[in-house]
C-alpha cells in the first residue's frame, strides 16, 4: 500500500480578501487568483515565477496570516481553483502552519518571533 504523498490544508476566502507575502517575487504584489510554488530555484532573471528568496507566509486585508512550516516545495493556491477558497498544499501526510492575526506589523512581529531575527551585521 502507498502512503500519502500530498496533504492540502483548505480555508475559507471571501471575494473581497486580497493575500500579500510569500517572498521575493518578480510579479504583482496582489496573490489573489493565483497559484504560487514555494521552492529555492535560481530565477534566471525578473521574468520568471522562480524565487530563490521564498518566504512561505501569506497575510490577508481581513487581519490573519499563515505561516506554512516547511521545507519542501509548498503550493499556495489562492482562490486559483476557487473564488471560496485558498489551499496550502505540501509532500506528505502533515501540514504545519501557524495562524497569525493582527495588523500587517502585528503579523510580521509574529514571524519573526517564530522564525528568529537577523544578526546585526559587524561595523
Amino acid at each position: 500500500m502507498r502512503g500519502v504523498s500530498r496533504g492540502f490544508e483548505t480555508l475559507c476566502l471571501d471575494p473581497e480578501d486580497r493575500f500579500f507575502g510569500l517572498g521575493e517575487r518578480f510579479e504583482r504584489l496582489d496573490k489573489t487568483g493565483r497559484s504560487i510554488a514555494m521552492w529555492p530555484q535560481n530565477a534566471y532573471g525578473a521574468r520568471s515565477d522562480r524565487s530563490h528568496k521564498n518566504i512561505p507566509l501569506l497575510w490577508t486585508t481581513r487581519g490573519y496570516g499563515v505561516l506554512a512550516d516547511t521545507t519542501r516545495r509548498a503550493v499556495f493556491h489562492v482562490g486559483a481553483k476557487s473564488n471560496r477558497t485558498w489551499t496550502i498544499e505540501v509532500p506528505g501526510d502533515e501540514i504545519d502552519y501557524y495562524f497569525l492575526a493582527g495588523t500587517p506589523a502585528e503579523i510580521l512581529a509574529a514571524h519573526a518571533r517564530l522564525t528568529g531575527r537577523p544578526n546585526v551585521p559587524p561595523l
